[in-house]
C-alpha cells in the first residue's frame, strides 16, 4: 500500500516539474510561442520516457540472464525450494509481513 502512495507522490512531483518546463512566463504570449513551449516540454518528456524504456528492457534481459539457471519447484512450509541446474538444492526463507 505504501508503494502505491509513493508512486502517486512521485508522479505528482514529476508532473509539476513538467508543468514548470512547459508553462509560459508571460500572460500575453503568442500562439507560436505557446506551441514552441509545449513542443519543447513534450519533447523532453518523450526523451525521458524513451530512456526509461531502454533502461527497463535492459533490466528485463539482465534479470532473465541472472535467473535462467534457477528452477522454482514449489513452496514448502519452511521456505521455497530452489533447485539449481547442477542438482544442488537450497532453501530460501519466505518472509510474511503483517
Amino acid at each position: 500500500m505504501g508503494v502505491f502512495f509513493v508512486s502517486l507522490g512521485i508522479g505528482g512531483f514529476l508532473s509539476g516539474q513538467l508543468a514548470k518546463i512547459v508553462s509560459s512566463q508571460s500572460e500575453s504570449a503568442s500562439l507560436v510561442h505557446l506551441k514552441e513551449s509545449y513542443f519543447q516540454g513534450f519533447s523532453i518528456l518523450t526523451w525521458i520516457l524513451f530512456f526509461v524504456l531502454i533502461l527497463s528492457v535492459f533490466c528485463c534481459f539482465l534479470i532473465k540472464k541472472l535467473s535462467k539457471n534457477i528452477r522454482w519447484e514449489g513452496v514448502y512450509e519452511d521456505g521455497l525450494d530452489i533447485s539449481l541446474v547442477g542438482g544442488e538444492s537450497q532453501k530460501a526463507p519466505i518472509r510474511a509481513y503483517a
